[in-house]
């Protein structure tokens, strides 16, 4: 489609620079232009209290300089004839629920002549914000009974119903039940809308964003990024357990660390966060095995934070946007910033 000033016929899409942004509508006579909300001559709509409404075409134009859409040959085969458009924009006069990003006077204009609603500049607003450097990480307690529904996509379906061990199937489904959280929140995007295929070294990976994914016993941990990342997280309390044993724990971290990073292993502590950091960078850089005494955490800046959800966690993250790093509890009541009080 292209746009020029020109001669308006009914059932026309039509628009107008105001400041900024285009506002548009359907032409039906230069007495009336159906259109969803008035012209942004004060700035950008509210939407609160807007709704689709006919003015002349000089309150429409708001004294800029109306331009006609010119169809080419497959859109003007797709378009819905003149007196349909005319007949579905009057038929929606009143109408409310203006949104500038997902429900404005672009798409209005596109459904009334094509059916469906497009609008460029929801498009472009869209690029521009998924183009921004972001690192969002959203841990989340693991239910006792996850939601069982099959998950997107169908593959990573089958790989969880493969599983034999129970809990683990459950940490799954959990984890990736998160991602979907992630990713509406941080992209604006339902899960459905993204393209997903596991690599051969077992990563899965998506067209529209980079993620990494963790879970241990009773917790689950996700990154979503504009740029690649790694996240793990461990549960301390099960951790120290575990490695409670001074001796055990020295005789396993100088088979692991490197010189530089034995000389920080102190305690359980500070052999958590060590751990942690491995299991991040290695899910940065990505590889089919784990050798933790060849991942050198030194070599890739990364961050690591205690946290309470309530049992406590060590929370490893590192990715190119660590400095735009936000921390978010997920709970049934949705996503809220990690409060210093949960964070050491």
């Amino acid at each position: 489609m292209r746009w020029a000033p020109a001669d308006c016929r009914p059932g026309d899409i039509i628009r107008v620079k105001v400041g900024p942004v285009w506002h548009y509508g359907i032409f039906v006579s230069e007495n009336e232009v159906i259109q969803f909300g008035e012209p942004p001559v004060a700035g950008p709509l509210s939407g609160r209290d807007q709704k689709i409404i006919a003015t002349d075409i000089d309150f429409f134009s708001a004294g800029g300089i109306v331009e006609r859409g010119e169809l080419d040959r497959s859109e003007e085969k797709r378009r819905f004839p003149r007196e349909k458009t005319v007949a579905l924009a009057r038929s929606r006069l009143g109408e409310g629920g203006y949104d500038i990003i997902r429900n404005n006077c672009e798409h209005f204009a596109y459904e009334c002549l094509f059916g469906e609603g497009r609008s460029l500049q929801e498009e472009e607003l869209r690029k521009k914000w998924l183009a921004r450097p972001f690192l969002d990480v959203y841990v989340a307690p693991i239910p006792e009974e996850p939601d069982r529904s099959p998950v997107y996509p169908p593959e990573r379906q089958a790989e969880i119903d493969k599983c034999r061990n129970e809990k683990v199937r459950a940490e799954k489904i959990a984890v990736w039940r998160l991602l979907e959280k992630g990713v509406s929140r941080s992209l604006g995007l339902n899960i459905e809308e993204l393209r997903f295929k596991k690599r051969r070294d077992g990563k899965w990976v998506s067209d529209r964003a980079e993620f990494s994914l963790s879970h241990s016993r009773g917790a689950a941990a996700v990154a979503v990024s504009s740029a690649p990342c790694g996240v793990d997280i461990e549960n301390a309390a099960e951790f120290r357990r575990r490695w409670a044993s001074p001796e055990k724990l020295r005789s396993l971290a100088k088979r692991i660390s490197t010189a530089r990073e034995l000389e920080l292993v102190d305690g359980p502590d500070s052999f958590l966060s060590l751990w942690t950091k491995k299991e991040a960078v290695f899910k940065l850089n990505g590889g089919k095995s784990f050798f933790p005494h060849k991942t050198d955490t030194f070599k890739t800046v990364s961050e690591t934070r205690l946290i309470s959800i309530p049992e406590e966690y060590s929370l490893s993250v590192c990715g190119d946007c660590l400095s735009r790093l936000r921390l978010y509890l997920v709970t049934e009541k949705g996503a809220v910033p990690l409060s210093a009080d949960e964070m050491k």
